[in-house]
């Protein structure tokens, strides 16, 4: 689940373009080993850089071909999540305060 994120300048590879962030999730899901079907979500921070890379579709749109992946995929019914007591609602809370700092320093720096 991504809280914050700033795009670095791309870079053109052929006809290929790598895309850049530098991004801070909260959160993050897999498939569960041990039930197929399920998923195990965990709360975490982490920051770090990510890349991607665009290539132009046949209709010309730009569409990523790999790389990211963002979004919690599975019903919460069939999602464990961890810590214990953890959930989307606490994700998403978590989220929204990390972003929200990001913007009030953006702010208070002008």
């Amino acid at each position: 689940m991504l809280a914050a994120y700033e795009l670095l300048p791309p870079r053109a590879r052929a006809d290929t373009v790598i895309g850049r962030a530098v991004v801070t999730t909260v959160a993050e899901q897999d498939v569960d080993r041990r039930h197929p079907g399920y998923f195990v979500a965990r709360v975490r921070v982490r920051a770090g850089t990510l890349d991607w890379d665009l290539v132009r579709s046949g209709a010309g749109a730009w569409v990523v071909c790999h790389g990211l992946s963002f979004g919690m995929t599975a019903p919460e019914s069939l999602a464990e999540w961890r810590p214990s007591g953890a959930s989307r609602a606490s994700a998403r809370s978590l989220a929204d305060s990390i972003s929200a700092s990001r913007i009030s320093n953006t702010e208070s720096s002008r």
